[in-house]
């Protein structure tokens, strides 16, 4: 017993000392990975257990069921449900673990060569050279695609319950807000609070025709007049201009974290006729907030800022939470800011080949077009920047400074 007593205060001093060293984060990572992983064993071998029995005809403790009444026909009914229950148990193993692997996890087994080579060869088409030069990139894709092999990444059972996933269109299977978890939710439950968000008519109006054709056209006629007038080059105007565009689409982000997990507003804004525009915008005004002193970069930033910092007593440390950050910001105020912002920096407009009027004129195409899609609707958000747009971010960074 001493022995044991002796062992016990030894291990809880050098926990008492690698706490005082580095933190009491070195010690809870290494028990939180340690708990996920006997969490993980734990689920491996009661799926395990579960086909063995399943293999042998052999009904475990947990899927037996108790007959409702005491009849012939009830005991029927029990020893009936009982392989039912087993197979779902199995099913749900199965589906807790396709979506433990997140929802940006490679499920196809492998590359797809077809969509790849048609890929790569648009991208060699744009290449400025001669065709050596193109035959020579062909070459080295083929012999990169030769070496690599697909695997089978999922199980057969996997592969099965991601099936019934698909098929299954009473749930909807989203990310969390933060957590890198996946969420799965009843649909219409999710629809419910997705359209809580979109009734808020001082905000959103619902518009009868799609207009993305409309601003596709207006966004290729300014970015040709600007590379007419020799303000863009032809590799930027190739670059920002519209494709194929899409209507952007409207999606809510549990908030796991929060009471009664509400939705976080996102548009997915990729494809659509501004996106490629706002994303050149958003490098092109990112100066503008990098040099402030109030720009905090990350965590780490912040921490070595507040390195040396003395509270005295009675201090206290407060972070505030935006609500709606981007969807709170007025667009007049955020044109009138970023105008101002432009015209005092003048090494900004040195460095741009574009006056602060033409800017602005692609900034506000970009912040007028703001509608989505949910379900058979098509929504116009009457104030505010768009939660997913990349200018969004600078705009906003902008006028908080």
């Amino acid at each position: 017993m001493n022995f044991i007593r002796d062992s016990v205060c030894i291990r809880l001093q050098i926990f008492a000392h690698i706490e005082q060293q580095y933190g009491v984060d070195v010690i809870n990572k290494p028990r939180k990975w340690e708990c996920s992983e006997l969490k993980k064993s734990i689920d491996r071998e009661q799926l395990r257990f579960s086909y063995m029995c399943s293999n042998r005809n052999i009904l475990p403790i947990f899927a037996k069921v108790r007959p409702p009444v005491n009849t012939k026909k009830g005991k029927e009914e029990a020893d009936a449900c009982g392989p039912r229950l087993l197979k779902c148990t199995i099913d749900h193993h199965h589906k807790k673990q396709v979506l433990s692997k997140g929802l940006s996890f490679n499920v196809q087994g492998g590359l797809n060569r077809a969509e790849f080579l048609a890929a790569a060869e648009l991208g060699i088409s744009l290449i400025d050279g001669p065709e050596e030069v193109k035959q020579a990139a062909r070459t080295k894709i083929v012999g990169a695609l030769s070496s690599t092999c697909n695997h089978q990444i999922l199980t057969t059972g996997e592969k099965k319950a991601l099936e019934g996933l698909r098929r299954d269109h009473s749930v909807a299977i989203i990310s969390s807000d933060e957590g890198r978890s996946t969420v799965v939710m009843d649909k219409a439950e999710y629809d419910q609070k997705v359209l809580s968000l979109l009734q808020d008519y001082q905000m959103y109006t619902i518009i009868l025709h799609d207009p993305t054709k409309k601003l596709q056209m207006k966004v290729e006629r300014e970015l040709k007049e600007l590379k007419d007038k020799r303000l863009i080059t032809e590799d930027v105007w190739r670059k920002r201009r519209p494709g194929d565009s899409i209507i952007p689409k409207f999606y809510g982000l549990p908030k796991i974290h929060r009471y009664n997990i509400p939705l976080r507003p996102i548009v997915a804004f990729r494809g659509s006729p501004t996106y490629n525009l706002a994303s050149n915008l958003s490098k092109r005004l990112r100066p503008l907030v990098t040099n402030s002193p109030h720009m905090l970069l990350n965590s780490e930033d912040f921490l070595s800022r507040i390195k040396g910092v003395k509270l005295e007593q009675g201090d206290v440390m407060v972070s505030f939470d935006a609500q709606y950050m981007f969807t709170s910001i007025q667009q007049d105020l955020a044109k009138r800011t970023l105008s101002k912002t432009m015209e005092e920096d003048l090494g900004f407009l040195k460095n741009q080949k574009l006056s602060s009027t033409e800017l602005m004129g692609l900034i506000s195409m970009c912040l007028d077009s703001i509608y989505f899609r949910f379900r058979e609707h098509i929504y116009h958000q009457r104030k505010g920047t768009l939660m997913g747009s990349p200018i969004s971010v600078v705009v906003a960074e902008v006028v908080m400074q």
